[in-house]
């Protein structure tokens, strides 16, 4: 889930091939320089799908690790870029700072050696949820029964996304059925099931499609935090 949210996220970085030796004119010279993009950029998007305010409650697992693969980010070899953001309007603007500029590959290699610590991190997550709703669950008033699932409404959002996200709750449909049944209460099933439809948003499909099911989890989560202290606390 995360090394594939990583991938997309770095791959979607503007890269340039960047002119280590200015004296060089030829052009076929920056041809073969390899895809560089701004480390600060590479950090940022590392930073975006690790550091999620939604999983800070359970464990620092995916803040800890950002930590270090920030420090390996920063030994990286880079390459300093003069730039002018001014050039474009004034030619005689004498307002440049430098940037540091390293290898797509680099990082793309770097992100792909933590691979089982992700993998660690995603089921250590799942198992934390499930005894995490289990214990919720088990807290409900007797008499309350399973969440009624209603048919998924329809999604909102431009035609694109809708399309795309039809997909994707689909999938994930399927995955609740197939994965969830054995190993969470059926009460919890159908919580699972009946919030996931309760999001008709497109884009937030399209936005966690590489963190399902735990994003998914993290709602049913907050909604089960609502109705234990909806029936906690005494009538108004």
């Amino acid at each position: 889930m995360f090394l594939e949210e990583l991938n997309q996220k770095l791959n979607s970085l503007p890269a340039k091939r960047v002119k280590i030796n200015p004296d060089t004119v030829l052009g076929s010279y920056v041809e073969l320089a390899p895809e560089r993009v701004k480390l600060e950029d590479a950090e940022k998007a590392i930073k975006d799908v690790l550091v999620s305010p939604d999983f800070s409650g359970i464990t620092t697992l995916l803040p800890d690790l950002f930590e270090t693969i920030k420090i390996q980010l920063r030994q990286m070899p880079a390459v300093k870029v003069k730039h002018n953001p001014l050039s474009q309007y004034n030619q005689k603007a004498t307002l440049v700072f430098t940037e540091d500029y390293v290898e797509i590959a680099e990082v793309l290699e770097l992100v792909e050696g933590m691979k089982s610590q992700l993998a660690a991190i995603e089921s250590l997550l799942i198992d934390a949820y499930r005894m995490l709703l289990s214990l919720k669950e088990a807290r409900l008033p007797e008499g309350l029964d399973r969440k009624s699932v209603e048919p998924a409404p329809p999604l909102k959002g431009t035609q694109k996304d809708v399309e795309i996200a039809l997909e994707i709750r689909a999938s994930f449909s399927q995955w609740i059925s197939q994965e969830t049944a054995a190993d969470f209460p059926p009460k919890i099933v159908s919580y699972i099931q009946a919030q996931s439809n309760q999001i008709t948003s497109a884009s937030w499909w399209c936005k966690n499609q590489h963190r399902l099911p735990l994003a998914a989890l993290s709602k049913v989560n907050q909604a089960l935090d609502k109705e234990l202290l909806s029936h906690w606390l005494p009538p108004s």
